[in-house]
């Protein structure tokens, strides 16, 4: 049971006078005024305490709540905090990364009706909008943002791209030129990815050496998107005969820790599906 309210100040003062001027021997007996100092320190210690126990929590309760919403804001922007992570394949190398925050990063999108890589193509780049737009033709560089972080390295070709977010880590490997090696001293700063965005020619090589759970081939032939005279190979061929292989049926490919857990150089295939 909740303790009664305290009387009112000056009513209480009137009480506790007359018992200090009662109980004291007549010689010795303060003052009146000296009594009513005393009685209303007494008083004051009282409110004191019943403010502690009464008002004090309601006061703490904004705090409490403030407190709460600052953390919230903290893991919110944490790329290391799970989430779900969209690809997006424009076709070639060209691959839209939303984060789980709704922040859009582009990678190696082209101009024109080639690739920076020489390939010829087809149509032009389509209209898409991105909070930050990256090359691996030219010199790698660093982006971060509320819930996504990517770091660049290596220098123009075979750069590489460590995208961490959603709790994951996504290379991305754009380019690959003809003849070229695995740059292995590159790779072996990132681990084991979770997953790896890297040319079809290269998949079987780097993926056997790093085993991510997921591997996203691209830069292969694409009816209808790339030229005749381009030196790629062909889409069923980058498919056919793996073991561990889904055919996606459309141009996007969703993950999640969650989903991905147990994975083992997993191939998701976009096949000849890509955003127009």
């Amino acid at each position: 049971m909740e303790p009664a309210p305290p009387a009112p100040l000056a009513r209480l003062d009137a009480v506790r006078l007359s018992a200090i001027l009662i109980r004291w021997p007549r010689e010795g007996r303060p003052s009146v005024g000296e009594a009513f100092k005393m009685s209303f320190m007494s008083c004051r210690h009282a409110f004191k305490r019943v403010l502690r126990r009464i008002a004090a929590p309601l006061l703490m309760q904004p705090l409490t709540a403030l407190t709460a919403l600052m953390a919230v804001g903290q893991a919110a922007a944490d790329p290391l905090r799970p989430g779900e992570v969209m690809l997006d394949y424009y076709g070639h190398g060209a691959v839209l990364v939303t984060a789980p925050g709704g922040e859009r990063v582009m990678f190696d999108r082209w101009s024109g009706r080639a690739d920076a890589d020489g390939t010829p193509l087809l149509h032009d780049f389509p209209a898409v909008t991105a909070d930050h737009s990256l090359s691996t033709a030219a010199a790698p560089a660093s982006w971060e943002g509320a819930r996504i972080r990517v770091t660049g390295s290596g220098a123009g070709e075979g750069s590489l791209y460590l995208v961490e977010a959603g709790g994951m880590r996504i290379v991305i490997w754009g380019r690959a030129p003809a003849g070229s090696s695995v740059p292995a001293a590159a790779l072996a700063r990132y681990g084991r990815p979770d997953v790896m965005v890297l040319p079809a020619d290269m998949m079987d090589e780097v993926s056997a050496r790093l085993r991510p759970a997921i591997v996203v081939p691209v830069r292969y032939r694409i009816d209808g998107l790339t030229g005749a005279a381009a030196q790629l190979p062909q889409a069923e061929a980058v498919f056919a005969g793996r073991p561990y292989r889904t055919r996606l049926v459309k141009p996007r490919l969703t993950l999640t820790p969650e989903w991905m857990d147990g994975f083992e150089r997993h191939i998701q295939f976009f096949d000849s599906h890509y955003v127009k």
